[in-house]
């Protein structure tokens, strides 16, 4: 039986444009925007039609009407989108289906919402009105219409907790029914959904797992996606069958078919999930101090010490079993997180031109988080985020420039990805880490005046970010630092104890001036047990290198401390010169336990230097014109952790005092811009001057453009100079004027 030649069976759901009842077809053709005014009568009568007798075709309807738009007008759907709302009959449609809902049951009610979300008609009034209709119809919905109606009421932003709840009943109830592309869109709408989005995603587990090897690269990117929203819900277990998955492969998919945009979603998700098991102290790694997005790093150097948080050489050269069911049980989560991250290297690179701004930044961190980076991916990354950071949310720009400041310190470290990392017979064979010399500051020089311009919008975590970035790059004009300043001061007490720790330990080391410090005291004094022993190591070394010296907030830092969370500890290397600032200038602070602190941190701090130490060509030059003047120097000597450049003994060489000799350059010991020393610098100068050493500076640029007969006469000079400083008690407290010890930044002086 038809009535207006429409058949009063509904149509089966298909998404082809044929077998169209001809008033619909009519319908159809009139809203071709090109032809509505020509059309506008048999528009008018089919809507009277609509409204009287097309209850069950009006869905169908919608679907045809916006198929028809996209399809011819693909190249402008907005504007076309925008005339079709406009239109009074549409709009006449609508308010008919309004009218007539309590004729829509189980059957139209998701097609109905399902519609109108894809076509981008997100009235949260009209989902409201429909909603109560819906969740009475939904013990007879169709259970592969679920994931429509929660894909539809999460896209458009709606939905009380009665009808969430009764969705994550149905959908947990009859899990085992779905399809994986319907548990793909389950999990993808429910993560995002404004109820119960944990409950849903725990419960649903154990299905996704289910399913891990029938999900496309899509699907299985949006699961990952998805479950990265909520890192702390999610269990090792499952994050390592999702890895295996990448990295092996499954029956639906391998990682190749994994668009580049889609493996950088999978990554970055990866990363988060990481980054949350180890900050909780959930994970085989050692702690990450990483702040990306949130980062609390705090010397350049101190990260990559062999016991701190890179992955070990164990971890990266150990051939990683994997590949089938039950093949990976021994393989541990942290080899195959590395395994995932070297396999996904070479398709990003080949594809990596193909990447939006935001996505190349995404890539850049998530790696970056592992501090496990293939070069040439880095360099080819780095140049495209290069070419076009002005296009960067804030925080991915912070996010750039913090890596690239990490690489420039040494702290990200490399493997060589020319080669392609091998995958036979199950097994991964990843290649061994190296340190990579970067040194291209183009981005941070770059990017200083939009960072000035764009101040205001940073957030406290990401202004933490760019502070360190400069400051572990060593560069940045004295008028960025007192804008940055200026901004770390107004937001002062917004900042965790954390990101304050790095903060002063930036600003100290580029000697910026005790503004903040003093700001910050009291409120750090407050949250002390929040704070870590790498942070307390931080900021006790910020504020001797300040030279804002309070006894008492020292004893109440060293308070924090314990043995087992120093010792052994590379992140608390900084603590090392610290104490032997605070024992000079507070011989009364427990002498005895500050020398139990040292030796505990002593090591590090030795190696730092050593790797810190001025290159063997220059100091054996300064050996050579030493023995021009009947004098012996010992090349890279230590003291009590120091290692100074060359030293000279007062007994050997006749002097009333031991020399040591410091060859500087930037942006070794130097800042790069405007060639003050750094924080380290000067913390080493007046520790030697306190122990009774006369301190010659030399200069790279100078000292090279002298000939041997030259330098023999300026090297005699300086030593004579130097003899005349104050040292030992007298130089204790006492102001240093050298030029040596001129402020960065004299803007920040009142």
């Amino acid at each position: 039986m038809t009535t207006c030649g429409v058949p009063a069976k509904m149509h089966d759901h298909t998404d082809d444009l044929v077998s169209i009842p001809s008033d619909v077809h009519a319908i159809r053709e009139a809203w071709y925007l090109d032809e509505v005014r020509e059309l506008q009568p048999v528009m008018d009568l089919s809507c009277k039609r609509v409204a009287i007798n097309l209850d069950a075709q009006v869905c169908y309807l919608l679907k045809s009407l916006w198929q028809k738009v996209e399809l011819e007008h693909e190249s402008d759907v907005l504007s076309a989108r925008k005339a079709l709302f406009n239109d009074p009959d549409f709009i006449a449609i609508l308010k008919d289906v309004l009218f007539k809902l309590n004729r829509y049951a189980a059957r139209e009610l998701p097609d109905l919402v399902h519609v109108l979300h894809h076509m981008t008609w997100n009235d949260k009034h009209l989902f409201k009105i429909v909603e109560p209709r819906l969740i009475q119809e939904l013990p007879s919905v169709n259970l592969h219409d679920i994931p429509r109606v929660a894909e539809s009421f999460v896209g458009v932003g709606c939905g009380s907790r009665v009808l969430f709840q009764e969705l994550i009943h149905l959908s947990l109830q009859a899990a085992q029914h779905f399809s994986a592309q319907q548990v793909a869109s389950l999990v993808t709408s429910f993560s995002r959904s404004p109820h119960k989005p944990k409950a849903f995603l725990i419960g649903f587990c154990p299905t996704v797992a289910a399913n891990l090897n029938s999900f496309d690269a899509a699907e299985l990117t949006k699961v990952i996606v998805a479950y990265s929203e909520w890192p702390g819900e999610v269990s090792t277990d499952f994050m390592e069958q999702v890895m295996e998955v990448l990295c092996f492969g499954s029956s639906a998919m391998t990682m190749k078919d994994m668009s580049a945009s889609n493996l950088v979603a999978a990554l970055r998700a990866l990363a988060l999930w990481r980054s949350f098991r180890e900050m909780n102290g959930d994970n085989d790694a050692e702690e990450d101090e990483d702040e990306d997005e949130d980062d609390d790093d705090d010397d350049d150097d101190a990260c990559d010490d062999d016991g701190g948080n890179d992955m070990t050489a164990e971890v990266v050269m150990t051939t990683i079993r994997g590949g089938g069911e039950g093949e990976a049980k021994g393989m541990s989560s942290e080899q195959l997180f590395a395994s995932t991250f070297c396999l996904a290297a070479a398709p990003i690179r080949s594809a990596c031109s193909d990447l939006a701004a935001e996505e190349m930044a995404q890539a850049i961190w998530a790696f970056a988080k592992t501090r496990y980076m293939p070069t040439k991916l880095f360099l080819d990354l780095h140049d495209g985020v290069l070419r076009s950071f002005k296009a960067l949310s804030l925080g991915s720009l912070a996010s750039c420039l913090l890596n690239s400041g990490r690489a420039l310190s040494g702290q990200l470290r490399f493997w060589d990805d020319s080669e392609p990392v091998v995958v036979s017979d199950g097994m991964v064979r990843m290649p061994k880490l190296v340190r990579a010399p970067f040194a291209d500051r183009q981005l941070l020089t770059d990017a200083e005046t939009l960072v000035v311009r764009r101040l205001g919008g940073l957030i406290p975590r990401d202004l933490v970010s760019v502070v360190l970035a400069y400051s572990l790059g060593h560069v940045g004009s004295p008028e960025l630092y007192s804008v940055l300043q200026r901004a770390c001061l107004e937001k002062c007490p917004q900042f965790p104890a954390d990101q304050m720790s790095t903060l002063l330990w930036s600003f100290a080391t580029v000697r910026l001036g005790p503004a903040l410090a003093k700001e910050a005291q009291v409120d750090l004094l407050e949250c002390l047990p929040q704070l870590t022993a790498p942070a307390v190591s931080d900021l006790l070394w910020a504020y001797c290198a300040l030279r804002h010296r309070d006894p008492h907030f020292f004893k109440a830092l060293l308070g924090v401390l314990s043995p087992s969370t120093v010792a052994g500890n590379a992140r608390c290397a900084m603590l090392c010169p610290a104490l032997l600032d605070v024992k000079i200038h507070f011989p009364e602070i427990d002498p005895e336990g500050l020398g139990r602190y040292l030796s505990y941190v002593q090591p590090s701090f030795r190696a730092l230097q050593q790797r810190a130490a001025a290159p063997t060509q220059p100091v054996e030059e300064i050996r050579k014109a030493l023995d021009a003047l009947g004098m012996r120097g010992e090349a890279h000597a230590e003291v009590d952790g120091y290692v100074v450049d060359v030293t000279i003994s007062a007994a050997d060489a006749c002097l009333l005092k031991p020399v040591a000799i410091q060859y500087h350059s930037a942006p070794r010991t130097l800042h790069l811009l405007t060639g003050d020393p750094l924080g380290q610098t000067m913390m080493k100068q007046r520790y030697l001057r306190a122990c009774g050493f006369s301190v010659v500076n030399l200069l790279d640029s100078s000292w090279e453009s002298l000939d041997e007969e030259e330098r023999v006469l300026d090297l005699k000079a300086k030593i004579r100079q130097a003899q005349r400083q104050p040292t030992g008690k007298s130089y204790v407290g006492a102001e240093e004027n050298s030029r040596l010890d001129c402020p960065l930044c004299k803007l920040q002086s009142e």
